[in-house]
C-alpha cells in the first residue's frame, strides 16, 4: 500500500474494495469460500489500521446468498452478466458516496 500511494498522483485517493459474497452451495470446491472469507476480512482491518476508506462488497453488495442463482448460478463465485452488471452499479455508487465525505 505504501507503494501504491507513492505513486499516486496528486490529489487521488486510495479506495480498498473487498471481495464480493462467495457461495459453496453450487461449487465443488468449497476451499476458495474459505479464502474469499479470509480476504475480505484482512481488507476490512487494513483499511481500519491505516485509515483507508473502503468499500465493504463482501457484506454490502447485492451479491449475496439470496440472490445467487441469478448473479452467480454456476459456482457461487463467479458473476453472469446480470451479476457484474449490478456489482458494477453498486460499486459505482459506493464510490460516488465516499468521494462525497
Amino acid at each position: 500500500i505504501d507503494e501504491i500511494k507513492a505513486d499516486m498522483k496528486e490529489g487521488a485517493e486510495l479506495i480498498l474494495i473487498t471481495p464480493p459474497y462467495a457461495s459453496a452451495n453450487k461449487s465443488t470446491s468449497s476451499s476458495f469460500v474459505a479464502n474469499v472469507n479470509e480476504a475480505a476480512q484482512t481488507v476490512l482491518e487494513i483499511a481500519e489500521s491505516l485509515g483507508i476508506k473502503v468499500i465493504d462488497a463482501h457484506n454490502d453488495s447485492p451479491i449475496q446468498e439470496a440472490k445467487e442463482n441469478i448473479y452467480q448460478p454456476n459456482d457461487g463465485l463467479h458473476m453472469v452478466e446480470a451479476g457484474y452488471s449490478v456489482f458494477a452499479e453498486y460499486i459505482a455508487g459506493a464510490l460516488s458516496e465516499l468521494v462525497e465525505k
